[in-house]
C-alpha cells in the first residue's frame, strides 16, 4: 500500500509523526508522506530524527497549500520539497500570519454572528501549538466549551457558515503563488482532491490545462472521497496532460476524520497499486 496525503498534530491531524510512522510499518505501507497544511514541521521531526531510516520505509516530504479560489476549495500539495529552503521558510512564515488573520476572521464571525461566548484566553490558546494554526482548533474550542457536540457538528453549524461570511476577507495565496513557491523550494506541484474545485468536467480540464502551463507537475488521482468514476476522471486527466499520478487517504485521526484509515481511505476504497511519482522519485529522493 502507498499514502502520499497524511495529516499529523502540526496542522489538523491528530497524531504525532511517530504515531503515523508506527501506523504505516503495520499496515507495511511502502511510500508515505507527510503533508500538513502549511507547515513542514511534522516532515522535519521524521528526517531530523531519521525515524523513516529507522523503520526501513520510504518516505517523500510534503506540505499542503491552500489556494485562493472563487468557489469550492482548491489545494496545492507539494512533494520531495527542501525543507531548508530559504525562500520555502520565508513564505511560511506569511502563511503563519495570514493563517491567524483568518482565524480571527471565524472567531469575530461567532460572537458577532452567532454570538457565542469565549474569552481572549480561548481565542490565544487556538495558537500555543507549533506549526499550523487551522479551523479544527477552533471546532475542538467550540466542542470543549459545550457548543457542538463534535467536531463535524461544529464545521456544520458554524465553520462552514463562517467561512462563506468571511470569504471576501480571508487572506490567502493563489494557485499560481502556491506552485510556485513549491518549485522554487525544489518540490513537485500536485492539484489535491480535484472534486472539491466543485467544478465540472469541462471546467475542471480547463482548469488543469492552465495550472500544467503554470509549473502544475501532478494531479492526485486517488482520494478517500472520490467516486470510482472520479478516480478514472482523474486518471485521464493525468494521461492526457502527462502529469505524475499521485494518491493518498488524507488521514487526520479517529476524531476529526473517523471514517478515514492509513493506506485504505474511506471503507478501503483506496485501491493504490502504482504512483508514477514515485517512479520518477526513485533515484530523487532528497531525504
Amino acid at each position: 500500500m502507498k499514502d502520499l496525503h497524511i495529516h499529523t498534530i502540526y496542522s489538523d491531524g491528530e497524531l504525532t509523526p511517530e504515531e503515523i510512522i508506527n501506523i504505516v510499518k503495520e499496515k507495511e505501507i511502502d511510500f508515505f508522506s507527510i503533508t500538513d497544511h502549511d507547515t513542514i514541521n511534522g516532515c522535519k521531526e521524521i528526517i531530523e530524527n531519521n525515524l523513516h531510516k529507522k523503520n526501513n520505509l520510504k518516505f517523500v516530504t510534503g506540505i499542503e497549500l491552500s489556494a485562493k479560489i472563487d468557489k469550492g476549495k482548491c489545494h496545492i500539495l507539494g512533494y520531495n520539497i527542501d525543507l531548508y529552503s530559504e525562500y520555502l521558510i520565508e513564505h511560511l512564515k506569511k502563511l503563519k500570519e495570514m493563517d491567524k488573520y483568518n482565524i480571527l476572521l471565524i472567531t469575530e464571525c461567532l460572537k458577532n454572528v452567532f454570538k457565542l461566548n469565549f474569552t481572549q484566553q480561548d481565542i490565544d490558546h487556538l495558537f500555543i501549538k507549533k506549526g499550523s494554526t487551522n479551523n479544527v482548533e477552533i471546532s475542538k474550542m467550540l466542542v470543549r466549551l459545550g457548543y457542538c457536540d463534535s467536531i463535524n457538528d461544529a464545521f456544520k453549524r458554524y465553520i462552514i457558515p463562517s467561512k462563506k461570511m468571511t470569504f471576501d476577507e480571508k487572506k490567502e495565496f493563489s494557485a499560481y503563488e502556491c506552485i510556485d513557491i513549491i518549485n522554487k523550494a525544489g518540490g513537485i506541484p500536485v492539484l489535491a482532491h480535484n472534486y472539491q474545485l466543485k467544478k465540472d468536467y469541462t471546467e475542471l480540464r480547463e482548469y488543469i490545462c492552465d495550472l500544467k502551463n503554470h509549473g502544475l507537475m501532478g494531479l492526485e488521482c486517488y482520494h478517500s472521497g472520490f467516486s470510482i468514476s472520479g478516480i478514472n476522471n482523474s486518471l485521464n486527466l493525468a494521461k492526457e496532460y502527462d502529469l505524475l499520478i499521485t494518491g493518498g487517504s488524507d488521514y487526520h485521526g479517529p476524531t476529526v476524520k473517523p471514517d478515514i484509515e492509513i493506506g485504505l481511505g474511506k471503507n478501503n476504497n483506496l485501491d493504490i497499486s502504482e504512483l508514477s511519482i514515485e517512479k520518477y522519485l526513485n533515484k530523487k529522493l532528497r531525504y
